[in-house]
């Protein structure tokens, strides 16, 4: 018996990789790295088009298991809705870990290794700190931050002297126009850096793997026209 697989759209995957890899960055990164990360993708995006990338590519990226990404999202949203600190807690817990094995499956995948270190940095400083991510209130202050506004947030809390792995919090003030500015930790950096890789490497890697793939080709049609001729002149 025959069986038949259904072809993939390039179109088709090249929005799942594409939706995955920008649902994977923004969850990656504390919620206060959100838009830095979004100006690191829209970064890499441009940069990859001006050196021959072509967003199409990213389709071609071999993601295994996307949805698990989409997954550790859902729960993590849920988790932050529907109840206080000891359930988003959990809920982060479990995301974490949906998370880590998708980037441990796909860890030879250009960047996800950065992307794997932010989040093991951003979960190791929330573990510690009670399911909170400490942000220091002077960094805050740096990019017109509210701190009122921090303190009703189940997710993050004000640092203090008892904030433990203090380098790991939100205490990098990353001052941004039209009131975007964020206080960042080491693991948004990391997530950030890692998504713009992603993204360059996988808008340019396939462009230079199918050049490969055609050189051949091109070099083969060139010279069986020559060894035609050749054996013509030297036939009698």
């Amino acid at each position: 018996m025959r069986v038949t697989r259904r072809a993939t759209s390039p179109r088709f995957a090249t929005r799942r990789v594409s939706i995955t890899s920008a649902t994977l960055c923004g969850a990656g990164g504390d919620t206060g790295g959100v838009a830095v990360v979004v100006l690191a993708l829209v970064g890499a995006v441009l940069a990859a088009r001006l050196s021959g990338g072509r967003v199409r590519h990213l389709g071609a990226l071999p993601l295994r298991v996307p949805w698990l990404v989409l997954a550790a999202v859902a729960v993590q949203a849920a988790a932050g809705i529907g109840g206080g600190p000891a359930t988003y807690a959990a809920g982060l817990g479990v995301s974490a870990l949906l998370a880590a094995t998708f980037l441990a499956l796909n860890r030879r995948v250009a960047g996800l290794g950065l992307v794997a270190l932010g989040f093991a940095a951003n979960a190791l400083a929330v573990a510690v700190n009670g399911g909170a991510m400490p942000v220091s209130l002077p960094a805050l202050a740096r990019v017109g931050g509210s701190s009122g506004a921090l303190l009703r947030d189940a997710r993050h809390e004000a640092a203090s002297t008892q904030t433990r792995l203090r380098a790991l919090t939100d205490v990098v003030p990353a001052p941004l126009p039209f009131g975007l500015g964020q206080v960042l930790s080491g693991g948004d950096v990391l997530v950030a850096s890692g998504c713009a890789l992603l993204v360059f490497t996988g808008m340019r890697r396939s462009r230079h793997g199918q050049e490969g793939a055609q050189a051949p080709r091109t070099q083969e049609q060139q010279v069986q026209p020559r060894e035609a001729s050749e054996r013509l002149n030297r036939s009698p």
